[in-house]
């Protein structure tokens, strides 16, 4: 840091003893564990790359890190086909592209989850607007779509 900065706005908090068993596992019984481990360079790399922490501001500042080359262990995640797709359930039940004439504006205050409304909205959308325009950005891209 370049400041001093306002003491006033510092708390600090020792922890007596840590706690290994009370979070360890969610309600459902699923053990608590780090799931992004393999999201680090250092999971592949060990001891590439150094991730600023306030602790340590100046030792641990960001810099360019240039000249990395993928390992065939990064390349094989990158390829994305870590999960085996199974069929579940009757896929002629699924219905894309339905001509419904339902906006999202038209179910404006349906707070029923139930209302058969809300699945003839869905079908609505066809397989390339929820599958291969969401897909390559990861699922979570949110286009508008045109009503």
């Amino acid at each position: 840091m370049t400041e001093d900065g306002n003491q006033d706005c510092v708390k600090t908090w020792t922890l007596d003893s840590f706690d290994s068993t009370t979070f360890a596992y969610s309600a459902n019984g699923t053990a608590v564990e780090n799931q992004l481990g393999d999201a680090d360079l250092n999971y592949y790399m060990p001891g590439t790359v150094t991730y600023l922490t306030r602790s340590d501001w100046s030792g641990t500042w960001p810099k360019t890190y240039k000249d990395l080359t993928a390992t065939e262990e990064m390349l094989e995640v990158l390829k994305n086909d870590l999960v085996e797709i199974r069929e579940q359930g009757d896929p002629s039940s699924v219905t894309f592209g339905a001509d419904n004439g339902l906006t999202l504006a038209a179910l404006k205050g349906v707070e029923d989850i139930n209302d058969p409304r809300w699945q003839q909205l869905i079908g609505q959308i066809t397989l390339e607007d929820d599958r291969i325009h969401r897909v390559p950005r990861g699922g979570s891209e949110r286009r508008a779509k045109r009503n």
